[in-house]
């Protein structure tokens, strides 16, 4: 994802940290307030279009996750997918949104080694608040997108509770789950059915992955009271 001519991007695997309290925030200047904030979606750099569903799987655990997070608002994924590719820039992008920030990022998988690069741009100044990156193999990725989350959450004074590490899942068990919410989110019979075959393999290769199963119940839940699934069944 990149906003043309904002100079948000951070490109590749060049990302560096910036310390809390300075950097184009201020030097040592406090966070802005920031209520309202929105997940861009995260681009795919894997320059394989089979990844695009983990890049889009990933943008969804991410706006899950910091949605859990106190008062903050934060846009659902429904209204993100429309800037899937934009050009626009990240002040046109929050003022469609009515946002005071935008979290963008880049996803590259190579092998089961996955890295991540995010960036936190105050709207009303196109200026960067934090950026960094991150990488795990991927029977870590659900310890990566929790750090994630909290480390953006912690950047704009939103209280989180410390992150505990997460239990490591089978890397394919992973993949396998991120096309099933891929496939969730086309929010067709079709999608659906991929789903809920997605999920119930993912709890094949590995049965304690309780977001599987969560998963599957969306999809019942959802593909049923759409009438794809009969309701007694569903």
């Amino acid at each position: 994802m990149s906003a043309s001519g904002s100079g948000s991007r951070v490109a590749g695997w060049s990302c560096k940290k910036t310390k809390k309290g300075r950097g184009p925030a201020g030097r040592g200047s406090a966070t802005p307030q920031i209520a309202a904030l929105a997940v861009i979606p995260l681009e795919n750099l894997s320059r394989d279009p089979e990844q695009q569903y983990f890049a889009d799987g990933l943008t969804d655990a991410l706006i899950t996750d910091l949605a859990k997070l106190g008062p903050l608002r934060v846009t659902s994924r429904t209204s993100v997918m429309q800037y899937h590719g934009t050009r626009k820039r990240i002040r046109e992008i929050g003022r469609e949104l009515n946002v005071d920030a935008v979290v963008e990022g880049t996803v590259t998988r190579v092998g089961n080694r996955v890295r991540v690069t995010a960036q936190l741009i105050q709207v009303s100044t196109d200026m960067h608040l934090w950026a960094d990156a991150y990488e795990r193999d991927v029977s870590q990725i659900l310890d990566l997108q929790r750090v994630l989350a909290t480390d953006i959450a912690r950047r704009i004074n939103v209280f989180v509770k410390p992150v505990h590490r997460v239990r490591a899942v089978k890397p394919e068990a992973i993949g396998v789950y991120l096309k099933g919410r891929y496939a969730f989110h086309q929010y067709t019979n079709r999608g659906w059915q991929q789903a809920i075959d997605h999920f119930k393999e993912a709890i094949g290769k590995d049965s304690e992955f309780a977001p599987a199963y969560a998963g599957l119940a969306d999809t019942y839940l959802v593909a049923g009271a759409y009438g794809a699934i009969p309701t007694e069944e569903a």
